[in-house]
């Protein structure tokens, strides 16, 4: 407790294949590469040199209740990192899968990251837990990753750029998930709970069959669409006031309560066949041109 390890001035990189823990700091301008396999990570203080790489093939197992804060935190060259414990990040950035495939398995455990821009790409996977958001964060996961665990919004603003998501996303009351600004789009496929605020300028296609779309909050992004085949539930005590929701491409919306729709324009069957299905419940329109092509 209370001792430093730290990178020489110039650069220097350490090459470690043992189990690292770390109760006091680690810091520096260089870069740690941890290429153990089978081995582990316990932080128990704190990590802030310039890189920290989880690199090479095999198994790193990372606990503790201290903060990874690197200028650039990595997940690279078909490492695995499971967690055995919660974990706290606060790296400049986080990158799963930087050159290579890259894995994080959440390993059920909840991976909270603050100040934090988060990449998944070049066939990395993120699986199985939670990644938590507080503050401001970003967020991208490109079309050859992979994104199956659970993503919660707790606190902040996080803005994502055009990404794919297959797991769950919950955005928490007082919290806001924003397109990052340019018109960038969100595909996803998973259950999303809102309590806070979806905003921005680009898209949210939401794109999963016999999912459940819950808004108790607000739905203010330019681009709502309920997209692709297959059976979405609709529910919620919020509203949706962006400037077009969509039912298209085959998509069968069917209410499970009443809800509120203020956008300024709704149209059931944009493009392919789409289909509201009221399910004995009321929807209440305020303000909206509404342009119906299939209501069920």
């Amino acid at each position: 407790n209370g001792a430093s390890f730290n990178n020489n001035p110039g650069g220097h990189t350490m090459n470690h294949t043992g189990d690292l823990t770390n109760n006091g700091a680690i810091g520096g301008d260089g870069s740690y590469h941890f290429n153990g396999a089978n081995k582990n990570v316990v932080n128990n203080g704190t990590v802030t040199i310039t890189n920290f790489r989880f690199h090479a093939a095999g198994i790193k197992n990372l606990s503790g209740s201290g903060t990874l804060s690197p200028t650039a935190l990595q997940i690279n060259n078909t490492a695995t990192v499971a967690l055995a414990s919660d974990v706290s990040i606060g790296a400049g950035s986080f990158t799963v899968d930087s050159s290579g495939s890259g894995l994080l398995d959440l390993n059920g455990f909840t991976a909270t990251l603050s100040g934090v821009t988060f990449f998944v790409n070049n066939n990395g996977d993120v699986v199985g837990g939670t990644v938590r958001m507080q503050n401001t964060n970003s967020f991208s996961v490109s079309s050859s990753g992979s994104f199956t665990a659970a993503l919660n919004i707790n606190t902040g603003t996080t803005t994502f750029t055009n990404s794919t998501v297959q797991g769950a996303i919950t955005v928490d009351a007082g919290a806001a998930f924003n397109n990052n600004p340019g018109g960038h789009a969100m595909n996803h496929t998973g259950t999303l709970t809102n309590d806070g605020t979806i905003g921005g300028d680009g898209t949210y296609s939401f794109n999963g069959n016999t999912t459940a779309c819950i808004n108790n909050g607000t739905v203010s992004i330019s681009m709502f669409r309920f997209h692709a085949s297959g059976n979405k539930d609709l529910s919620g005590s919020g509203t949706w006031t962006g400037s077009n929701l969509q039912i298209n491409n085959a998509a069968n919306v069917r209410l499970t309560s009443d809800v509120t729709v203020a956008a300024t324009n709704f149209t059931i069957d944009a493009s392919g066949g789409g289909t509201l299905n009221l399910n004995g419940f009321t929807l209440t329109l305020n303000g909206v041109n509404f342009t119906n092509g299939a209501l069920g």
